[in-house]
């Protein structure tokens, strides 16, 4: 027997991943071969699903349903399945459901695991419910077996008539209870790694940082508790893309910075370099057109494994390390978010990347690009820092640059017509000019070279190319 499961991440860190992990177990045993579609191919989920032989198949995600349904298409005609298994948290995530149902696979069974469609903006939201409302009702048309882990998830997926007939079956999560029956020495070995003392009262929440998870709410349960009990502490485990939310954590930063009175500015020393000044102007004044296209890098030598850029729990990799430097400068310099961001990069063992490639298109037109890495050769500081602007009358490239260096620096000016000129910027100390435009900015006189509007555009720039590289 094939079956066709849907959808995997990477095997580990997701419930769902888990508990088809188990689902796989349980399929192998009996005889029964799965393969697993996944919107990205990685090493992680390799590894999991290696015992079990399954074929991966990696597809685009829910942003693209045509490309997604395309390439459904151009699996199911190249093997027959038996059955085809989605496991699906929104009405709109039917795709591959209707594709099965389209391809004739006899069995397809959709499982609900979610009670709400988790989403903060209200635009979002609007659109996402239109969708999950017009998609809900033609669940039937695609499924012919239901299953959900609860009654509201029944309630939240399915149609109500499925619901009231009894036509969805409540299938609770398993736990394997044996591996979470209670040890005395591990709990105060825990408690000691930990830093909980016996008499602390320690609530736990195990769970992905998502918005439907709520972990905000869960700090405010321990608020309350605490009025009652001063010695209950909260111990969240996990991860996801909310518990790294860059432009979350700035705008935080931000208001308590406006609540006490205190002068807040994100530190980019470079950005205050007359050199970069220079370059601006000479966009403004139009000397090379319209620009095009951008391209910047800033890659740097590898570090030793001890370094703070090494390690996942110090949130390390050249995205944030490097990476923020090609973000802003390129922000700064196109002075507009991308509309789309398409990112890739390699990981370390440590799981930080060390070395990642962006491209970001915009309106417009015009596009960007720019890769940041830790790769050079660790016995020698080495760096790469380069830039260069394509307009429609010509390029500035910077010949004698480097982020945050000072002295004379340079770039060339190249026109389509044959025409080139080198100039020059004579930069004092960055961090000294930094400091002082802080000072003229406390006393009043001047207003910030970096503004928070242009740290929060920054951080969702960083948000994005985290989320699409897998961080």
């Amino acid at each position: 027997m094939e079956v066709l499961i849907g959808y995997m991440i990477d095997g580990r860190n997701s419930g769902i991943d888990k508990y088809l992990l188990r689902v796989l177990r349980v399929f192998y045993d009996a005889g029964i071969h799965a393969d697993i579609l996944t919107g990205k191919d990685n090493v992680d989920l390799r590894a999991c699903l290696a015992p079990f032989k399954a074929e991966i198949h990696e597809i685009p995600g829910l942003m693209h349903p045509q490309k997604q349904y395309k390439a459904m298409q151009k699996i199911l005609s190249q093997k027959a399945y038996d059955a085809a298994y989605f496991n699906i948290s929104e009405p709109m995530h039917c795709i591959g459901a209707k594709a099965a149902h389209d391809a004739g696979v006899p069995r397809v069974i959709l499982h609900s695991h979610s009670t709400s469609q988790g989403e903060s903006s209200i635009v979002k939201a609007f659109l996402k419910s239109f969708m999950n409302g017009r998609s809900r009702n033609k669940l039937p048309k695609y499924a012919n077996d239901y299953y959900a882990c609860s009654k509201a998830a029944a309630k939240w997926l399915f149609p109500s008539e499925l619901v009231e007939q009894n036509k969805v079956k409540i299938l609770y999560n398993p736990i394997e209870v044996e591996r979470y029956a209670f040890d005395s020495a591990v709990r105060a070995k825990m408690r000691s790694v930990l830093g909980f003392s016996e008499k602390d009262i320690v609530l736990g929440h195990i769970g992905n940082y998502v918005m439907a998870k709520n972990s905000a709410y869960l700090l405010k349960i321990l608020q309350k508790t605490r009025e009652k009990l001063p010695n209950a502490k909260l111990l969240l485990i996990g991860d996801g893309p909310d518990r790294l939310a860059v432009e979350a954590q700035a705008k935080e930063m931000f208001a308590a910075a406006e609540e006490n009175h205190v002068y807040l500015m994100e530190a980019f020393a470079y950005q205050h370099s007359p050199y970069l000044t220079a370059i601006r102007e000479e966009i403004k004044n139009g000397t090379i057109g319209d620009i095009r296209y951008m391209e910047s890098a800033y890659i740097t030598s590898d570090y030793n494994q001890n370094n703070i850029r090494m390690r996942r729990d110090t949130l390390g990799g050249c995205t944030y390390d490097l990476g923020v430097y090609n973000t802003s400068l390129i922000l700064r310099t196109l002075a507009e978010e991308p509309t789309e961001i398409r990112a890739i990069a390699s990981f370390s063992e440590e799981k930080i990347d060390k070395l990642t490639s962006v491209i970001m298109e915009y309106g417009d037109g015009k596009k960007a690009a720019f890769s940041c890495g830790m790769v050079l050769a660790t016995d020698l500081d080495r760096h790469i820092d380069r830039f260069e602007i394509q307009g429609t009358k010509g390029s500035i490239k910077g010949t004698g640059f480097e982020f945050n260096g000072d002295g004379e620096l340079s770039y060339t000016v190249t026109m389509f017509d044959g025409k080139e000129e080198v100039k020059t910027v004579s930069v004092p100390q960055n961090y000294r000019l930094e400091v002082e435009q802080l000072g003229r900015c406390v006393s009043g006189e001047e207003t910030p070279a970096v503004t928070k509007e242009f740290s929060l555009a920054n951080a969702r720039i960083i948000d994005s190319i985290l989320k699409e590289i897998g961080y």
